[in-house]
């Protein structure tokens, strides 16, 4: 069986925050002609055409514009929680201005007690 050499498959889906959010979608909806697939008070997901999956761009209201998170997929789990101690030397979340690293929804510092 093919092995991916990769940690990840491939992007999953980005979220942007933005201060006008109708005007934000109104241009994904209608200049680039993404679709509508779910939509919250405070969220509009989008996805393109022929895509399966619930989306791949979320655009949330917020104060300043930015980026809110990225999404990736994995073909496999594992490989992931085994890297978990490399990618925590790498990032100093704090410093590097980043929230939280997900795995499968969970942050990944919480797996450090693991024995994988």
């Amino acid at each position: 069986m093919y092995k991916n050499p990769h940690y990840f498959s491939h992007l999953a889906h980005v979220e942007l925050i933005s201060p006008k959010l109708e005007e934000s979608a109104d241009f994904f909806k209608n200049i680039i002609g993404l679709e509508v697939s779910d939509r919250t008070e405070s969220s509009v997901y989008f996805r393109a055409w022929g895509e399966h999956y619930h989306h791949s761009l979320k655009i949330t209201a917020g104060e300043e514009p930015g980026l809110g998170h990225i999404g990736w997929r994995a073909d496999r789990v594992l490989p992931l929680l085994r890297k978990q101690r490399l990618i925590l030397r790498r990032w100093d979340l704090e410093k590097d201005g980043l929230k939280e690293i997900l795995v499968m929804g969970v942050p990944i510092n919480s797996f450090l007690q693991m024995d994988i």
